[in-house]
């Protein structure tokens, strides 16, 4: 291997080296990258965090069950709005649509959960 050969390699390695340092530095910092128009953006993230009382409600967003339960955060969505509903058994649903901001977290605040009353008919 020639002297230039070797330096083209070596500084081939850095540059790369300091591509991907640079992309896992945005991605930790919430940046992500969106296709959208047929057009690449990179955009910055957002957080809903979701609290209720009594605790462990299923979290869905827009329509889909999430993994986790309240109390959570849930990282990494991208700025909009999206469909909140906590759902636990035995007590009544809250929904609600909340607005995710770049860079900010959106809070639901300490939902209180009602238990549902199931109407017996008096004999």
């Amino acid at each position: 291997m020639t002297f230039f050969q070797r330096r083209l390699l070596y500084i081939s390695f850095i540059t790369i080296f300091i591509l991907t340092g640079a992309g896992i530095l945005l991605y930790l910092q919430g940046y992500r990258l969106n296709k959208s128009n047929d057009k690449w953006q990179i955009e910055r993230t957002g957080a809903i965090q979701a609290d209720s009382n009594p605790k462990n409600a299923d979290i869905w967003l827009n329509g889909k069950l999430i993994d986790e339960q309240t109390s959570a955060t849930i990282l990494s969505l991208r700025p909009g709005e999206y469909e909140i509903k906590l759902n636990l058994k035995g007590y009544q649903t809250w929904k609600k649509k909340l607005k995710v901001n770049p860079s900010e977290v959106t809070f639901t605040g300490t939902v209180r959960l009602w238990p549902c009353l199931l109407y017996t008919s008096p004999s």
